[in-house]
């Protein structure tokens, strides 16, 4: 099923309306509606907050992510704070396995550089290369953990395109829960895009969303009741940050939040305060 959205807002309400239509699956964790083959294609990739009363989108929530991932700790203490599942699924050792940010910004194919870094030097050599790609599976070492872990990575693999003079992403996952998982996955990896397009001096893109299996939970169901009261606002009602800089990548990369700029004002704002 492909879906077709101008913001993110508009991407939730219509991936939602879909889901309705479902009949109800089974899962480990109970009844379902599930999209198998969802692709969800975002235009305007810079819209990170969802405007729908029900599910009160906290960006608080997503900056704090946002910081853990760029920390690259594998360890959830941190992130549990805000979300107290992350607590429930470590492994013995007390580590989880689905920090993205430790995966691209720090564990790559080379000991001197992160995937990240080896894709933008592929994108700066040819910026049409086909060849930047990142992966959020490792083999083998996620994978030999199919059997023995509560955390296993839902996302598999994501690619940066040129389309039509913009830097487009392209993410792949083998499931999604529409609720938690894709409204807070989707503010990181649009992140993730810009902080590429920015360092390469080109426009953002689209943003392209696929997923295995795109599901919702019983448990929000209720979420079903409130698909007419989704009015999506303007574009600028849900884009949280200022435009990224040079700087505030650099500054990103090397978790530095106090500068002055428009964006790391913008986003200290969603923080939340101690």
């Amino acid at each position: 099923m492909q879906i077709d959205a101008l913001t993110i807002t508009d991407a939730y309400r219509k991936a939602l309306r879909a889901l309705y239509f479902k009949k109800d699956s089974p899962s480990r964790l109970g009844k379902t509606r599930e999209i198998v083959n969802a692709n969800i294609t975002i235009s305007d990739p810079r819209t990170r907050r969802i405007t729908d009363p029900l599910r009160k989108h906290k960006m608080s929530y997503v900056v704090a992510e946002i910081k853990w991932y760029l920390s690259g700790n594998n360890r959830p203490d941190e992130i549990a704070k805000h979300a107290k599942v992350w607590s429930r699924i470590t492994n013995n050792n007390g580590f989880v396995n689905s920090n993205y940010g430790n995966k691209i910004f720090f564990h790559g194919a080379h000991k001197y550089m992160s995937q990240f870094d080896i894709c933008l030097g592929m994108l700066r050599k040819n910026i049409y290369s086909r060849r930047a790609f990142l992966f959020f599976h490792m083999y083998p070492d996620d994978y030999m953990k199919m059997y023995d872990t509560l955390d296993y990575p839902c996302t598999i693999y994501a690619q940066f395109l040129m389309n039509e003079g913009k830097l487009d992403f392209l993410v792949n996952m083998r499931s999604n829960d529409l609720i938690y998982g894709w409204c807070n996955d989707v503010p990181f990896f649009t992140l993730v895009q810009e902080m590429m397009a920015t360092l390469l001096d080109v426009p953002i893109g689209q943003y392209h969303h696929h997923a295995g299996s795109l599901h919702i939970y019983e448990r929000h169901y209720e979420l079903f009741n409130n698909i007419g009261k989704i009015v999506p606002k303007t574009p600028e009602d849900q884009t949280p940050f200022e435009p990224l800089t040079h700087k505030d990548v650099v500054d990103l990369l090397y978790q530095k939040y106090d500068s002055d700029t428009p964006f790391m004002k913008s986003f200290r704002k969603w923080e939340v305060k101690k």
